[in-house]
């Protein structure tokens, strides 16, 4: 029996990986169980566009252009939305799929760099359990956008490096990507254009003097389409254009102005961007070390060189901004695992398969502490659920199980991504199931159920959070207007229609009768050693709900024709409802 042949087991196909991946995060989608405040610029402009039909220029919730970041995100909210309605899964079903799509691009990329029929799975696998992409794979955010473009071009550069020539396929996905990138995000993808461009020049100069008309074309290509929309936006717009979207890409705010800072963020960027690969990594760290030279060889090569230089560029630009994090390092997340796939490929350590055999059986007790942890959570309020969810662990456990007979490569990375996504998969279950509807879907079932089939339903006044703002829209299927105040504007409002307030600011004096209803938003007061205890005591969830923070809701309480009474509101809270004269 061979235990140490890195080709050695079947492996999954990179389609089937990159939809592995997605039914794991999927559950994330029905609500807004996670949301970033970025979002809300997107979503309540992808639903300017479905109201207004005007699908050319973004726009605020009040209906003012809104032109920092270019269209491509705008138009991925709109186009769910108008498939299936506004709602929080098809807001975020597009952005979902370009990270499959990420997964899948990565791994043709990296077939093109290595002969080894496992170098795609083996990216694939890497990169589906990867946090930044897997944390931006549900949010209607440009950044997934962008490095879906990035990765598209990036594996038409690859497949014209390793080849030699200049196939219209691989210029094709060059042009494509660059396009998808600038229109996504703007710079990044401008500068990934002119990185390529130069690189080519650099190193294959030839081969752009054989062919000069269809890297013309394709350059073009790239330019071109995006330049039209920018073309069209200072058409209508003029400075406003100007104005926001150089402010947005290039304002000294954004950077850093200390040379010490820009050092100290590139080490940041580099250690964050290295940590997010430690499960592979660091079992190969020694195997890099020892044989560095035949590491080196592997990036003077073309197509080497060009993933590490694009690599590089991107750190250096990325330690010049004012803040560091791990989306903003998402577009070079697939060139690294690329990389370090071709590296295990070629250097082909015994010693480095052999401790990524240990992480994947580090990934199976991850698993089955996830599936414990939810079994201490559920074993008194849902004992039949708990029992399903112990024996699919234990039948996936199984399975996994024989697989860890062999040292092979492909079998510890198999394993190893395959137990992280289960666990992944209970926990984003246990989220959804301990968060309950989210804030934005329990305030427009409210007002909805207040103000039944009266069409327009009244404008709801929201004195919180312009990102609240935004779920309630999307929540209420665009149906319901919400008008976004600051604690300090609350002075001023009227008080004649729907109000939702954070819980311990002052309510305003109301010219009529309102019934007040908790709705849970996110917990308070919340400690660890307490967390333990009910956790193990199991009554987790009881003391969750205690720990409640909640909007107090103020409807109109008066009868109304189509509407019910108050008496007929919903209890959104355990707490008692107020009425308030």
């Amino acid at each position: 029996m061979d235990r140490s042949n890195a080709v050695r087991g079947a492996h999954l196909p990179p389609a089937v990986v990159a939809a592995l991946m997605a039914l794991t995060v999927g559950p994330l989608l029905l609500d807004h169980v996670l949301f970033h405040p970025d979002e809300r610029h997107y979503l309540d402009g992808g639903l300017q566009m479905l109201e207004g039909g005007d699908w050319l220029t973004p726009r605020t919730a009040e209906g003012q252009p809104r032109l920092h970041k270019p269209v491509l995100a705008y138009w991925c909210v709109a186009a769910g939305g108008a498939l299936f309605g506004p709602s929080p899964f098809s807001t975020r079903i597009l952005f979902l799929l370009a990270a499959a799509g990420i997964v899948w691009w990565s791994a043709r990329g990296a077939a093109a760099l290595c002969s080894e029929p496992i170098a795609g799975p083996v990216t694939a696998l890497m990169l589906a359990i990867h946090p930044a992409l897997l944390i931006s794979a549900t949010r209607s955010l440009p950044d997934i956008l962008l490095t879906l473009g990035i990765t598209i071009a990036l594996t038409g550069m690859l497949e014209l490096l390793s080849r030699g020539r200049a196939g219209w396929s691989s210029l094709g996905m060059v042009s494509a990507g660059t396009a998808m990138a600038i229109l996504a995000k703007g710079t990044p993808g401008l500068v990934f254009a002119l990185h390529a461009g130069l690189f080519l020049m650099w190193r294959q100069c030839p081969l752009l003097t054989a062919h000069p008309g269809r890297f013309l074309t394709a350059a073009l290509g790239g330019l071109v389409v995006p330049g039209i929309w920018f073309f069209e936006m200072y058409r209508r717009h003029g400075d406003r254009l100007v104005d926001q979207f150089l402010t947005d890409q290039g304002s000294p705010y954004r950077f850093v102005s200390e040379p010490e800072d820009v050092v100290w963020q590139a080490m940041m960027c580099l250690l964050l961007l290295m940590g997010s690969f430690a499960a592979v990594l660091l079992p190969g760290a020694r195997t890099l070390w020892q044989r560095r030279k035949e590491a080196a060889a592997v990036l003077s090569r073309p197509a080497g060189a060009f993933l590490a230089s694009w690599i590089a560029l991107f750190l250096a630009a990325a330690a010049c901004l004012n803040h560091v994090s791990l989306r903003y390092l998402l577009p070079i997340v697939p060139a690294t695992a690329m990389l370090l796939c071709w590296w295990m490929l070629e250097l082909d350590a015994p010693s480095w398969r052999e401790n990524l055999r240990r992480v994947a059986w580090g990934a199976l007790g991850l698993l089955v502490m996830t599936a414990g942890l939810c079994t201490l959570i559920w074993r008194n309020t849902s004992p039949l659920p708990t029992l399903l969810l112990l024996g699919s662990v234990a039948l996936v456990l199984r399975v996994l199980w024989r697989q860890m007979r062999f040292t092979s490569l492909i079998r510890s990375v198999t394993v190893m991504s395959a137990g992280s996504l289960a666990s992944l998969l209970i926990v984003t279950g246990a989220l959804a199931s301990l968060g309950g509807p989210s804030f934005g879907r329990q305030v427009a079932d409210a007002v909805q159920t207040a103000f039944g089939a009266s069409d327009p339903l009244p404008v709801l006044t929201l004195i919180g959070e312009p990102a609240h703002a935004a779920r309630i829209r999307v929540c209420s299927g665009g149906r319901l207007k919400v008008h976004q105040v600051s604690p300090r504007e609350a002075a001023h409002i009227a008080g004649e229609g729907p109000v939702a307030v954070l819980e311990g600011d002052a309510m305003l004096e109301f010219r009529h009768p309102i019934r007040s209803v908790p709705v849970p938003c996110g917990w308070r007061d919340l400690r660890l050693n307490e967390i333990v205890e009910h956790l193990w005591a199991g009554d987790l969830v009881p003391y969750l709900r205690s720990r409640r923070r909640n909007y107090l809701l103020a409807i109109p309480a008066e009868d109304r024709p189509h509407s019910p009474t108050a008496a007929a509101l919903p209890r959104l809270s355990c707490e008692p409802e107020r009425v308030h004269r």
